[in-house]
């Protein structure tokens, strides 16, 4: 029997997880974050008392310049001096989440659904015996390695762990403040 894959699809027809990365995109884009409150523009200390004052909040907010040293060095990541707003912050338990975006890392929610992209069918139609899906074909959201069986993607497994909130863990540290 054929499986026929489908992704779930919003209203626009993108993904669930490919609407939430479009937005960690357009906040990590330069464009400006996604949510402009008081905590996303102001200093740490607003990013500190916000996160635990609600608890959880999935927002992606770009890092306040005063957070973006540290937020590097937490994740031992170089940032260009033209790249700041490549650096992300969101709450989870109260505490400041921070991500630095680039690469494979991907700071908007994870795609956790055991589904085919398009892409990927189309590169394993066309690489039959590829042993690795590319990122670009998978999307860099998703938590799984794919490889291909013939002309279908097929899931070898796990390579990331999501968090309560549905982030990938591995990418996502808790902000402590240097102690004064």
């Amino acid at each position: 029997m054929e499986r026929k894959y489908r992704r779930r699809t919003g209203a626009c027809g993108m993904s669930r997880p490919a609407l939430a990365g479009f937005a960690a995109l357009f906040a990590v884009s330069g464009a400006g974050p996604i949510w402009t409150g008081p905590a996303a523009a102001g200093p740490v200390e607003d990013a500190l008392a916000y996160c635990r004052s609600v608890g959880d909040n999935n927002m992606i907010n770009a890092v306040p310049p005063d957070m973006l040293e540290r937020t590097a060095k937490k994740l031992g990541v170089t940032l260009p001096a033209n790249e700041p707003a490549r650096a992300v912050w969101r709450c989870m338990d109260g505490a400041v989440m921070v991500c630095i975006a680039g690469g494979k890392r991907f700071c908007g929610r994870a795609d956790t659904q055991v589904v085919p992209s398009p892409e990927a069918r189309k590169y394993c139609h066309d690489n039959p015996s590829a042993v690795d899906v590319p990122s670009w074909a998978t999307g860099r959201d998703t938590i799984f390695a794919w490889r291909c069986e013939g002309p279908e993607p097929i899931v070898s497994g796990a390579v990331r762990s999501v968090d309560k909130r549905g982030f990938v863990k591995e990418y996502w540290q808790a902000y402590t403040p240097d102690k004064q």
